[in-house]
């Protein structure tokens, strides 16, 4: 098996995984009103994992069992991606409005890991990351935008503004990228009126 295989079927669980979290658009459904506070509580308890999962050498390896094939090798000594996902998403939803936050919230659980495979699939690089991935997530970007309603222009200059931002940010995108969308969109849409 090639070195560009293996890294895609170990990348593949943590990708899906990362898809899953379009379970959380579910939230201000089931708690309208409340979903900053449940997102900030989820985030809380995630905050409580990591400390016991780096601090506890027992509940490491119950971790590990469990999550193995979901976390890289550094998160083993680390905090994990899901950290920085539960609290992007939390703090999308505690500064900007729900509608903005959501759409943040799909950039980041379809956008970012279809992105990611073709990233570990490609070998031409632009910037940091691959061409095909930088271009897979500023297409796909535009698309849920104008699905979702947002204006043409608005979709086009926050899709272009993310791509960059998840090609060349050290930060985590996980945590980066919904906020980055949240507040983009807050301050695009507010501009033209929705």
């Amino acid at each position: 098996m090639g070195v560009k295989a293996d890294s895609l079927r170990k990348e593949l669980p943590r990708r899906l995984f990362h898809v899953s979290g379009l379970l959380l658009a579910l939230v201000p459904r089931v708690f309208p009103g409340k979903s900053a506070a449940v997102f900030l509580s989820l985030a809380l308890l995630e905050t409580l994992i990591e400390i016991l999962r780096l601090k506890s050498p027992v509940f490491s390896r119950l971790v590990g069992r469990l999550f193995s094939p979901l976390m890289r090798p550094a998160e083993r000594r680390r905090l994990s991606g899901s950290f920085y996902y539960l609290w992007g998403v939390a703090l999308s939803f505690a500064l900007f409005p729900e509608r903005c936050a959501l759409y943040g919230l799909f950039v980041l659980a379809l956008a970012d890991p279809v992105a990611g495979v073709i990233h570990v699939r490609s070998t031409r690089r632009f910037l940091r990351k691959s061409l095909e991935g930088t271009l897979c997530f500023f297409l796909l970007t535009f698309v849920i935008l104008r699905a979702g309603g947002w204006g043409g222009e608005t979709s086009l200059a926050v899709s272009l503004i993310l791509a960059l931002l998840e090609n060349l940010s050290p930060l985590d995108d996980n945590f980066l990228l919904p906020v980055a969308a949240s507040f983009l969109l807050f301050l695009f849409g507010s501009r033209a009126g929705l």
